[in-house]
């Protein structure tokens, strides 16, 4: 049986539940969401590895420092277990702000 988590945008696959969660930070030159695949390696509960599988380059490093952060019980001697994060496009942020000309004021 799998458990899903919907975690701020973090969805996580696995029998297993973390003890302490850290969220990816929505990087500030981001105009649009996106999502990133990642698995993780947990070794006595600690992520030992964070491999990224797939997704937009400007969410990678958010994603990777915010799993590695992840605890697990102490229970949990070795693991594997992917991760999917989605990044929605934060209210407020529209594509026609970016393209307005120089003059125009924000």
């Amino acid at each position: 049986m799998t458990l899903c988590v919907s975690l701020t945008g973090l969805v996580l696959f696995a029998q297993l539940q973390p003890v302490l969660v850290t969220d990816p930070v929505y990087p500030p030159n981001a105009l649009e969401g996106g999502t990133v695949v990642a698995t993780l390696v947990i070794e006595n509960g600690v992520v030992e590895e964070v491999a990224i599988l797939s997704g937009e380059e400007r969410f990678t490093k958010s994603v990777e420092n915010a799993l590695r952060a992840w605890r697990f019980p102490q229970s949990v001697t070795h693991a594997r277990i992917p991760v999917i994060t989605h990044f929605r496009t934060p209210l407020g942020r529209t594509l026609s702000k970016v393209w307005a000309p120089a003059s125009a004021s924000l």
